[in-house]
């Protein structure tokens, strides 16, 4: 006789004072968010990288064709000492201008005085316009956060002519953009969490409807094939076990039955014929006679074998037990 098993509802939550469990939403939360934060972060630093080389790249075009001076100081024909005076007379705002020889000395300076600057030979734009006719660079200026950009050109006398000037440097782009990346990372955490709550929801719903009591539950994922099979193994194994206890039970009832007539039926006919002996030989009246107490005194055992044979079958049980 099969006897169907039905599973235990499970318990939402965990009892005071026991040990926390991994939680599938927590999990999934913290993934997305990690993705996502990084991504994010990621994504604006590269951001930042990229609109600071479009300023380099606007800069030096603007430095390059934006002011026609390299024209003007061919123009004077005087060599070093015309082009220092038409730098001397001429305001180029902030755009820093220096005039260089061939030898890296420099000649004049928009800003600084010359005989304070150090050789310039050195340096890229000027290697690279002396040996091309132009050249470009670009480096950490002294003023914290910014990139001093260069362009450099040379000039028909051989000297060289070179315009800088400051440009936000990569930690300026990406400070300006702080706040609004945080704004962002912020509204991105919020969505991921609702997101995992959600997800996790999904995932989980189609888990729980698992029914294993019929030994032959479908899994919702592949992945979980393996425990769903197991599960209908364990099923199919326990519903085995309460066939055979059942089973068991029957047969014991049964035999209990078998042998409570096979000792009732013989120790009645022992009592009536006990009865029988005494009412033989019961003496006069008022002397009970000393064999019917005799044979009274030897039944007595056999009597609780006849009224209550159930009772003396589960103690013999018990003690084989």
């Amino acid at each position: 006789m099969a006897v169907p098993i039905t599973e235990g509802k499970a318990i939402a939550g965990q009892a005071p004072g026991e040990k926390r469990r991994a939680s599938l939403a927590r999990r999934i939360f913290a993934a997305v968010a990690i993705v996502a934060v990084a991504s994010c972060v990621l994504v604006s630093v590269a951001s930042a990288f990229v609109y600071q080389k479009s300023i380099i790249e606007d800069a030096q075009t603007g430095l390059g064709h934006g002011v026609p001076l390299s024209s003007m100081l061919n123009a004077t024909g005087n060599g070093s000492a015309g082009e220092v005076a038409a730098l001397k007379e001429t305001e180029f705002g902030d755009v820093r201008v220096t005039l260089v020889a061939k030898s890296g000395k420099v000649l004049c300076g928009s800003q600084v005085e010359a005989s304070t600057l150090p050789n310039h030979a050195s340096r890229p734009e000027i290697a690279q316009a002396l040996r091309h006719g132009t050249g470009e660079s670009e480096r950490d200026s002294t003023t914290v956060g910014y990139l001093s950009v260069y362009h450099a050109e040379r000039l028909e006398s051989g000297n060289v002519i070179r315009l800088s000037e400051d440009r936000d440097g990569i930690l300026r782009v990406i400070g300006s953009a702080l706040w609004p990346m945080i704004g962002i990372v912020a509204l991105v955490v919020a969505v991921a969490w609702i997101v995992a709550q959600r997800f996790s929801d999904l995932l989980v719903r189609p888990i729980l409807k698992i029914d294993t009591s019929s030994g032959n539950a479908e899994s919702p994922y592949q992945e979980l094939d393996p425990l769903v099979s197991h599960l209908n193994e364990q099923q199919a194994e326990l519903q085995k076990r309460m066939n055979d206890i059942v089973d068991a039970d029957a047969m014991r009832q049964e035999f209990t039955a078998n042998v409570t007539h096979e000792l009732k039926t013989p120790h009645r006919g022992d009592l009536g014929r006990v009865g029988a002996a005494a009412r033989r030989t019961r003496p006069p009246r008022g002397r009970p006679g000393v064999r019917e107490q005799d044979l009274r005194r030897r039944a007595a055992p056999l009597e609780p074998r006849v009224r209550h044979p159930h009772a003396l079958e589960a103690r013999r049980v018990r003690a084989r037990g």
